[in-house]
């Protein structure tokens, strides 16, 4: 019994003792979330939520640490339950739960874990008439008319939007009365904020999700959920000022906290790829900029903004590349194909097939002009050179040599992603881009050379061996440049 309760307390899961103070309580969270991020794991995440909200609801956490006091019999269930809610077998933990309400009436944390058990196997019938008992036994407990709410729309899901809206107006009156019980408690606030999103009703879930902000003063989890659900929803409706904006403002309230300020950078960094997602570049860049300073240390964070900031830079110049009339049209397309490509978007056939359909249509074109339009675009628009600068390199390199010039190096380098199999990731291999630094290097080499040689020569030969010297030298630079440009 003792090693299974270990695992399963609510307690454990958090790593707290018992005697954790609210402040130790959030410190877990901010640093559980890191670990266990809901887009990476549901599951893992889903507890540690159910956890801190028992545990940071000082009337909910009451009846928790009475469950622990009923005897042998109870822990031992209580355990057995939890346990099976750890392995996501809630039908197993229901029937646990009732077992232990049956032998301790008194224990009512024992229903609210029964209803949350009840919502994940889709009893959403019997989740209702738990929390409905349960808010009449215990109806001064905030979490427990919040739960309540959550059952009312989770039911509603399988309904119309017609038949769904007294629900929704059922949850909103649960969360009105959590309200009433603790006004400073910014969860029913941002749980009535995200029933009009629910409905599309943007302006009335931005005046909730701020009437959350307001509702707590001090900076905490729920204070900052509050103000990332007002850029979620400037972030959808689209509203790039306002996202960067409520950015702005989350970041001038972060406290000098080092596990805060990586719960924030945790934040950012998620509001930031899903902006990523939803190709809105600019503000996602801005987002991923902010998680960086509060994570500096993060690599992936730091790739992730680089990546936006390309996005943001080729977005900019592409205008004038589409209307540059010195690149052809092939050319264009095959840097917006690897533009498509770094940013994740799917492609019809894949890459490989794309781009070897568009360097087929480089057939009908003049060598002379591929190569032209290639340097163009690795010179003057490397936004999108760098996105692929192997494959650019080696187009230009086959380009050059059909147009009967030798390739050569400059030794200037770029960022590659050609080897990538999706173009997402940042790399730190380096690639030699070829450019026309041969049509410099041998005038300059035979004009020095001419130099030296016609020097000599017209020391001894002129009878005055200065002036036959100087004007050797000149006759040696033009006769061996003239040489090394036809080279």
């Amino acid at each position: 019994m003792g090693v299974r309760k270990q695992q399963t307390d609510f307690y454990a899961v958090l790593g707290l003792p018992r005697d954790a103070n609210r402040q130790a309580i959030e410190k877990a969270y901010y640093r559980l979330h890191r670990e266990h991020p809901p887009q990476k794991d549901p599951d893992g995440y889903a507890r540690i939520r159910q956890a801190f909200d028992t545990l940071y609801d000082p009337r909910a956490r009451i009846y928790y640490d009475q469950l622990w006091k009923y005897g042998d019999q109870v822990q031992n269930l209580i355990s057995q339950a939890l346990g099976a809610m750890e392995d996501g077998n809630c039908l197993g933990a229901s029937r646990h739960l009732k077992r232990v309400i049956a032998a301790a009436d008194g224990a009512d944390e024992a229903r609210d874990l029964l209803g949350i058990c009840q919502l994940d196997i889709g009893l959403t019938d019997e989740a209702l008439e738990t929390y409905r008992e349960l808010t009449e036994r215990r109806s001064e407990v905030p979490l427990y008319w919040i739960r309540y709410g959550d059952a009312f729309l989770v039911n509603a899901e399988k309904l119309s939007d017609h038949d769904r809206r007294p629900l929704i107006g059922s949850a909103r009156y649960n969360y009105r009365k959590a309200i009433k019980l603790d006004s400073k408690n910014t969860s029913p606030y941002l749980a009535i904020a995200r029933t009009y999103l629910e409905e599309e009703k943007e302006e009335q879930a931005l005046s909730w999700a701020e009437k959350a902000v307001s509702a707590h003063r001090s900076v905490d989890i729920q204070h900052l959920d509050a103000l990332f659900f007002m850029c979620h929803v400037h972030a959808n409706a689209g509203h790039v000022g306002k996202v960067v904006d409520c950015a702005k403002r989350i970041e001038s309230i972060i406290p000098n906290d080092t596990e805060m300020k990586l719960y924030a950078s945790c934040m950012f960094a998620r509001t930031g790829m899903e902006l990523l997602e939803n190709k809105a570049y600019e503000s996602a860049n801005y987002y991923l900029k902010v998680a960086t300073r509060f994570d500096p240390k993060n690599q992936d964070l730091q790739e992730m903004q680089e990546k936006a900031m390309w996005m943001v830079e080729a977005d900019q110049v592409w205008p004038r590349l589409e209307a540059d009339q010195s690149v052809i049209h092939p050319i264009k397309a095959l840097a917006a194909l690897t533009y498509v490509h770094f940013s994740d978007q799917e492609i019809d056939g894949g890459f490989n097939q794309a781009s070897e359909s568009i360097r087929k249509k480089l057939e009908n074109y003049p060598a002379d002009q591929v190569r032209r339009s290639i340097e163009i675009l690795i010179t003057e628009y490397p936004q999108y050179q760098r996105f692929r600068a192997k494959m650019w390199a080696r187009m230009l390199a086959k380009a050059r040599e059909a147009s009967g010039l030798k390739p050569a190096y400059a030794g200037k380098s770029a960022p590659d992603f050609a080897e990538s199999s999706s173009g997402s990731r940042i790399s730190s291999s380096r690639v030699e881009i070829p450019i026309r630094q041969a049509d410099r290097d041998w005038p300059l080499i035979l004009g020095a050379g001419g130099v030296i040689v016609f020097a000599v020569i017209g020391y001894f030969v002129v009878p005055i061996g200065a002036l036959g010297a100087a004007a050797g030298m000149i006759l040696g630079w033009v006769i061996g440049s003239a040489i090394g440009r036809l080279l």
